[in-house]
């Protein structure tokens, strides 16, 4: 692999400068280093790498953020070019992490820790787990919607009286919308988003982006990921999250070592911590719910078991044998 060349290109470079007698402090020899993709998004990841650093003084986590569309191209052309630079990856949805499987690319890992975790969760070969509870729903601006008025379910977003009100992300970029197209086109066929978008809604960026929309009222809805929009709400914007009462669209976001990495096990090790009751307590503190039910939903949030047994179904096996004709039936219907 790529990095055994540089570390061994890096190694002879250390020894000439030794040879030629200029010294190093030291300081880092020891410190291993791991690339993570993953589309937690910013301030969460930032914050669990910097708490398993401090927990682990050995190892580096150089992680890379992007959308979960956005990192499977990335990982999509790396592979493609024999190039592989991550060691781990930690996206939204599963379908990804299958035909990564499938292509032989993930090392099997069996976690001490995945003991407290739903079978569900964890791959039945055990190639990836479950590493945080997701759910798709509704925010809604407090200010401008009164609770009484606020939508209850999908097909409220359609009624005319939130005309141009209603903000979603974009498959293009998000896997979690693209499970949300996925599981609604499953439900109501693709004529739901051609009156979504008879109805003016309007594609975003991504579930942060909708989420900053609606908190700053340029529209009163949108369609998102239920712990970005409670973090906002505890940080005092004006926005609420709603479980629709047919069903949020949720599942179990996994975590995965990829085989070729050359430093396994403090990849093992960081595994490890996120699905700890260490790790998921602090992915709870960030308003997240943890795929571990012996630890606490978020103060307001849903039991971890009643959010994924009140969830619509998600056609995975769909999105693995025909992600591409989803993502250009989504952007023919809402984009073009």
């Amino acid at each position: 692999m790529w990095r055994k060349l540089i570390a061994l290109i890096l190694t002879i470079s250390l020894v000439s400068m030794f040879a030629s007698g200029c010294g190093t402090s030291g300081n880092n020899q020891n410190i291993q280093e791991i690339v993570l993709y993953t589309s937690v998004d910013e301030e969460t990841i930032a914050s669990i790498t910097e708490a398993f650093e401090t927990l682990n003084p050995d190892i580096h986590v150089r992680y890379f953020r992007l959308g979960t569309s956005k990192i499977i191209a990335k990982l999509n052309s790396e592979v493609k070019a024999g190039a592989l630079q991550a060691d781990l990856v930690w996206t939204a949805e599963p379908a990804y992490f299958e035909e990564l499987k499938r292509a032989n690319l993930l090392a099997k890992y069996l976690s001490p820790a995945a003991s407290a975790i739903p079978k569900a969760f964890v791959d039945k070969d055990g190639y990836y787990i479950g590493a945080r509870v997701l759910s798709m729903g509704i925010v809604y601006n407090t200010r401008d919607v009164a609770p009484a008025d606020a939508p209850t379910d999908w097909t409220d977003l359609i009624d005319p009286k939130w005309h141009e009100q209603v903000a979603h992300p974009n498959p293009l970029y998000s896997g979690a919308a693209t499970a949300t197209a996925v599981s609604l086109t499953s439900l109501f066929g693709w004529d739901y988003y051609r009156k979504l978008r008879g109805n003016g809604a309007v594609i975003v960026k991504s579930n942060s982006t909708v989420v900053q929309k609606v908190a700053s009222g340029e529209y009163k809805l949108g369609i998102c990921l239920d712990y970005l929009a409670r973090k906002m709400e505890v940080k005092g914007s004006p926005v609420k999250f709603i479980y629709p009462k047919s069903g949020a669209i949720s599942w179990a976001s996994p975590i995965a070592i990829f085989k070729d990495t050359d430093e396994l096990e403090a990849a093992q090790r960081f595994v490890d911590y996120v699905i700890s009751p260490a790790g998921q307590k602090f992915l709870t503190a960030r308003q997240i719910i943890s795929v571990n039910p012996a630890v606490a939903p978020p103060e307001g949030a849903p039991e971890m078991q009643a959010t994924i047994e009140a969830s619509l179904p998600i056609n995975w096996k769909r999105l693995i044998n025909e992600r591409d004709d989803v993502l250009q039936e989504f952007t023919h219907v809402m984009l073009e």
